[in-house]
């Protein structure tokens, strides 16, 4: 009996930590965006939405974060003339979330996600750090106030112009931050008072 209790012991006091997923959820950045208000239809949805917030303090440690989205999104039209004369081609905006704080000036979090045509699901995107890339390590977002913007990724070079906006719905935005969460700690003497 006193081998089991010891091995028993043993087990409990290596268990400290134990790897975890912790989800975020951030519905202050769902709702209806468009690319641009000056570009038919305009709906007057916002471009860019922003939240501050900072992880949980039982993640004492983060492997990776995921950037997960849902929703649905619209198709747009974009003109370009490079002399030959003008074509329309479909374009389809990234989303992106940029994560930045005082903690690290300058630098930054990023990931973008590729929306569908139409009604999408948990489409995710694992967040990196700029730049240079690689700089930052995703342990220095513990404790540190957090802004994160999340916004319509979409560049135009000077040939091509946006002839019809491209916009939609997010319905879920979250993180899913895998990491190190600490356990209940099992000291000596209680497990000792189990046997006594």
């Amino acid at each position: 009996m006193k081998t089991i209790a010891l091995m028993l012991l043993a087990c409990l006091l290596a268990t400290t930590a134990s790897a975890d997923t912790a989800t975020l959820t951030f519905p202050e950045l769902t709702g209806s965006y468009e690319i641009s208000p000056n570009v038919p239809p305009n709906f007057g949805h916002p471009n860019v939405r922003t939240v501050d917030f900072t992880i949980p303090d039982h993640i004492t440690s983060i492997d990776q974060i995921e950037l997960v989205m849902s929703g649905e999104w619209v198709m747009g039209e974009i003109t370009c003339d490079d002399g030959g004369g003008p074509e329309v081609s479909p374009i389809m905006p990234g989303l992106s979330v940029f994560f930045s704080s005082p903690a690290f000036p300058g630098d930054f979090f990023h990931a973008s996600i590729a929306p569908q045509e139409g009604p999408f699901t948990e489409l995710t995107a694992t967040l990196e750090s700029c730049c240079p890339p690689g700089v930052l390590d995703l342990n220095e977002l513990i404790g540190a106030e957090i802004h994160a913007e999340f916004f319509i990724d979409l560049i135009l070079i000077g040939i091509c112009s946006l002839t019809t906006d491209s916009y939609g719905t997010i319905s879920d935005v979250r993180l899913e931050i895998l990491g190190t969460v600490p356990v209940e700690s099992t000291s000596l003497s209680g497990i000792k008072a189990l046997y006594r």
